[in-house]
C-alpha cells in the first residue's frame, strides 16, 4: 500500500476535528455547568460522516483493571474506500452496586460516559465543564411545607438542607460528571435525605483528601 494511501484517514480525520461543532446544550443545575452527551457528538457528526465518505463505529468491552470493572469504549473512524481506520479509547469505571440505580442502569450510564470519552478523545472534543452563573431555584412556600411535614414525621428520614446541598456543590467541582448525576438525580427526586447527604460528604471529602495526596 502505497504512503499517500496510508495519509487518506488522519488526513479526513484532520479535517473533521477542524470542522466539527458540538455546543454544550446539555445543562446540569446541580453542577451549575453545561455540558455534552454521547447522543450530541454522534448526531452532529452524521453530516461529516456522509460528507467525507467515512464510518464511525464504536464498540465495548467489559474488563476488569487492577481489581476494578471497567467499560472500554473504542471509537473507530473508517475509510470506506480503502478500508483503512484510526481509533481511539476510554475506560470508565462500572460500579454495580451504584445507590439509587440497578445494575442495567449503572451499566448504562457508565456506557454513555464511556462513549462520551472516546469520541472526545478522537475528534479532539474538550471535557472541560462550562460552568455558568445559571441560579439554583429557590424552593417555593409549598415545597418548603411539604419538606416540613416530611421532617416533622420521621426526623431519620429528613429531606437535605439548602446548606448540604451547597457543600455538594462546591466538592464536586473536582469530580466526575456520574457522581454528579448521580447525587443530582437523588435531589431531584427526593431521595436525598440528610444522614444521606452526610455520608455524600464525607466520601467526597475523603476522597478529595486522597487525591491530594497522591499529587504531593
Amino acid at each position: 500500500m502505497s504512503e499517500k494511501m496510508k495519509m487518506i484517514v488522519p488526513s479526513i480525520l484532520n479535517q473533521i476535528q477542524i470542522e466539527l461543532k458540538v455546543p454544550k446544550n446539555q445543562v446540569n443545575t446541580f453542577g451549575k455547568y453545561k455540558y455534552r452527551s454521547a447522543e450530541d457528538i454522534l448526531e452532529a457528526i452524521k453530516p461529516h460522516l456522509k460528507k467525507h465518505k467515512v464510518m464511525l463505529k464504536i464498540s465495548e468491552e467489559l474488563l476488569e483493571v487492577c481489581g476494578v470493572l471497567c467499560l472500554k469504549s473504542t471509537a473507530t473512524l473508517y475509510d470506506t474506500g480503502s478500508g483503512l481506520s484510526d481509533s481511539a479509547c476510554a475506560y470508565v469505571g462500572v460500579d454495580p452496586n451504584r445507590k439509587g440505580m440497578d445494575m442495567g442502569q449503572s451499566f448504562g450510564a457508565s456506557s454513555s460516559y464511556a462513549k462520551k470519552y472516546a469520541l472526545g478523545n478522537l475528534f479532539l472534543l474538550d471535557d472541560t465543564k462550562d460552568l455558568d452563573a445559571l441560579e439554583v431555584p429557590k424552593p417555593s412556600k409549598q415545597s418548603k411545607t411539604k419538606s416540613n411535614v416530611k421532617k416533622s414525621e420521621n426526623d431519620n428520614t429528613s429531606l437535605i438542607t439548602e446548606a448540604q446541598k451547597k457543600q455538594l456543590r462546591e466538592l464536586c467541582k473536582d469530580v466526575d460528571e456520574l457522581t454528579i448525576k448521580h447525587i443530582a438525580d437523588a435531589i431531584k427526586d427526593n431521595r436525598a435525605t440528610q444522614k444521606w447527604a452526610d455520608a455524600q460528604i464525607n466520601l467526597l471529602k475523603r476522597n478529595g483528601d486522597k487525591n491530594a495526596n497522591n499529587n504531593e
